[in-house]
């Protein structure tokens, strides 16, 4: 080449910078690096996407099961919520049902106090008042003849 040649090709290129030129190459050596792995990527994203098409059809094979997993899944969540709700509820019920045993014991109670109250104050007729002391009477006896009847058997067992 002729210096004519030179000085033209150093014109039209711009001065030989030695830095300029090892920036140059790291910067396409990193295009070329970022090329590479974006291929890599896309590789990757076909490999997957064809995996993906593989099971799929696999899966339409067995008569979708993962479509009914998912359906299944999302009912037992639902139900789920639906139990809760219901222990809810009637946990909430008990404790209305509780509320309400212990009124019923307290107001029996009262009844009984105000029946009691009422027995003591009513007035008998003369009939009933002998009809109740002959029964208490008769019930003294039955309880004396039991225990002299008591008495008796232990007799004869000590004696025997």
């Amino acid at each position: 080449m002729t210096s004519e040649a030179l000085s033209f090709l150093e014109q039209a290129a711009g001065p030989r910078d030695l830095a300029g030129s090892v920036l140059e190459r790291a910067a396409a050596a990193e295009r070329l690096q970022d090329a590479a792995e974006q291929r890599e990527a896309e590789r990757e994203a076909a490999r997957r996407a064809e995996n993906r098409e593989v099971a799929e059809i696999a899966d339409r094979q067995v008569g979708g099961a993962w479509e009914h997993v998912r359906s299944c899944q999302l009912r037992a969540a639902d139900l789920a919520d639906e139990v809760a709700d219901l222990e809810c509820r009637l946990e909430k019920a008990r404790a209305r049902q509780q509320a309400n045993q212990d009124q019923l014991v307290w107001w029996g109670e009262r009844g009984m106090l105000a029946q009691e109250a009422a027995s003591r104050s009513q007035v008998l007729d003369p009939y009933q008042q002998a009809s109740m002391r002959a029964q208490d009477a008769l019930r003294e006896a039955a309880e004396g003849r039991a225990l002299v009847e008591r008495v008796r058997r232990e007799l004869r067992l000590r004696s025997g």
